[in-house]
């Protein structure tokens, strides 16, 4: 072999192992996005007959009702009202009371549903809140069934005429009672008074309409204000603020398996922590530990107030506060912060966990959002077309539940939550040798992953180092002054969701002796090649003379 051609030989092994040094290690980091379901909500104009005003037969005056005393109109002094075919209104004049003013009519019940569209208008003469409720009750026991509130502005003094619809579902139900009110809430006289007009009872529909896309199937709740919802063991958990209580459904019949009161008067969100439930109040800054018999067995300080929902991660409790607007991370054993962020959409209302995601409703846009924890940032949404849903929670073949607030139905949709499963991406210079005392010499991990947490690196087996980490983060190792010898250098690299993903370099470090005696012996090899050739050549021409 001519010295040209030793010479090419060995740039042609160098290239084959600077490419091979080069070559990069990584891993497929594709996401499945959800797709957002935009759907237009039923409406009650598809509906032909109807009962009116003038079709129904009115009482008009005074109730001190709540949920525990039976609804009873009575007669009493400082109101009026007047009534035609189209329109009532009901007026305090002089009155000084803490009672309920308004007017009560029965109404049928067609196919387990009570579907009605009306206008409405309020009035004060104060700077107070202008409400107009609208109560359902039963005929025979006079108890509430369902409690809506369908005007409650702040500081309003006149809304002006709005319009309304919403559908009920009562099922076993041949009628019931409605009943549009407003209230003083003082021993005042705020001149409130309102209207409603045009209101129509439409006695053609059916449960169908609250099955239209994307509902699956429902549950019927026993009250209003349907906060807290949980999937735990298997069933549907859900806060019914009106009974102080929490029920127990069979997610598949919608039968109630079981109810507890709770301990405190403004119940808010449940979750459980695989051994306990975990439960808030919206006026209390705690969080408050409970057995199976929902007694509190422990108390837990925290900074805020709970007044969105609750949920564990499997280690920590998450929090909503719907005035902030915010989403709060909690240390279950101090009650410390240790995330918060601020929620998309406009009120922070229920809170799930799944697949490493945080979930929240917001009634407010009609959106369910599905938000990176780490962060906060939002990775899918969902339209919702559902009135006043609050409670969220996703069962175990990754379906969502939400409770509306007022209808009192628990809907399971058409909408199943996916989950990070892809394992973050390393990016790496590969095996390499270098000279002992030689500088510049590093190992060099590139690592990609829409949600990083943490990394390990351990050299010959032992632990070296560890940190978190970001997305394209350069991990640098100097391994300038290590001693000769061989080193096996491996990262293990974690997402957020328990994802990994780990990269092995081998770093041989050669001595300057050891690196000169071969070359020595090479050079020696060759010029004694190139003698034996020159000898044979010189023989072989000899002979050939």
């Amino acid at each position: 072999m001519t010295r040209k051609g030793l010479a090419s030989l060995l740039l042609f092994i160098l290239f084959i192992s600077v490419n091979q040094s080069n070559a990069q290690i990584g891993q497929n980091n594709g996401q499945i996005l959800a797709t957002p379901i935009s759907i237009d909500p039923p409406s009650t104009d598809v509906f032909e007959t109807y009962l009116t005003i003038d079709d129904l037969s009115w009482s008009f005056g005074l109730t001190d009702n709540d949920m525990f005393t039976p609804f009873d109109m009575f007669t009493g002094s400082g109101y009026s009202f007047e009534i035609n075919e189209t329109e009532f209104h009901c007026n305090e004049t002089t009155g000084l009371y803490d009672v309920w003013l308004g007017g009560a009519a029965e109404v049928p019940i067609t196919n387990n549903m009570l579907s009605l569209t009306f206008e409405a208008r309020a009035r004060a003469g104060h700077v107070d809140p202008v409400t107009l409720r609208l109560g359902i009750y039963d005929p025979v026991t006079l108890k509430e069934l369902r409690w809506w509130t369908v005007i409650g502005h702040l500081g309003v003094l006149d809304t002006g005429f709005l319009s309304f619809n919403q559908t009920f579902y009562l099922e076993g139900y041949s009628s019931v009672i409605i009943f549009f009110y407003q209230g003083d809430g003082w021993i005042a006289n705020w001149n409130q008074e309102f209207w409603v007009r045009n209101l129509k009872i439409y006695t053609d529909v059916d449960e169908n309409i609250l099955l239209q896309d994307p509902v699956i199937s429902f549950i019927s709740s026993p009250g209003s204000e349907c906060f807290g919802t949980m999937w735990y063991d298997n069933h549907i958990w859900n806060i019914v603020y009106r009974h102080w209580a929490i029920y127990k459904f069979d997610p598949i019949t919608g039968d109630i398996i079981a109810n507890w009161s709770l301990p405190t008067a403004n119940p808010r969100g449940i979750t459980h922590d695989g051994s306990f439930f975990w439960y808030s109040d919206t006026y209390m800054n705690n969080l408050y530990k409970l057995n199976d018999s929902f007694d509190i067995i422990d108390t837990l300080a925290i900074p805020v107030f709970p007044t969105g929902g609750i949920v564990f991660d499997g280690q920590d409790v998450w929090v909503g506060n719907t005035d902030a607007n915010m989403l709060y991370k909690i240390d279950l054993n101090t009650g410390n912060i240790l995330t918060s962020f601020s929620a998309p959409g406009q009120k922070a209302k229920g809170l799930a966990y799944y697949g490493g995601y945080l979930w929240m409703s917001d009634s407010t846009d009609n959106r369910i959002y599905q938000i990176f924890p780490h962060n906060g940032t939002v990775k899918s949404f969902y339209e919702v077309p559902i009135r006043s849903f609050w409670g969220l929670t996703i069962d175990n073949f990754s379906y969502v539940w939400v409770s509306s607030f007022y209808t009192a139905i628990i809907f399971k949709l058409n909408i199943q939550a996916d989950i990070d499963s892809s394992p973050p991406v390393i990016l790496s210079n590969g095996d390499f040798s270098c000279e002992q005392g030689s500088l510049g010499n590093h190992i060099n991990w590139t690592l990609q992953d829409e949600n990083p947490d943490t990394y390990t690196i351990y050299r010959n087996d032992l632990e070296f180092d560890t940190d978190s980490w970001v997305n394209d983060d350069l991990i640098s190792i100097n391994v300038d002054y290590l001693i000769v010898g061989e080193y096996n250098y491996t990262i293990v690299v974690y997402d957020y969701f328990g994802n990994y993903a780990r990269d092995t370099v081998l770093v041989t470090i050669i001595s300057t002796e050891d690196t000169s005696y071969p070359f020595a012996i090479l050079t020696i090899l060759v010029l004694g090649i190139s003698i034996i050739s020159t000898v044979t050549r010189r023989k072989r021409k000899k002979e050939f003379r």
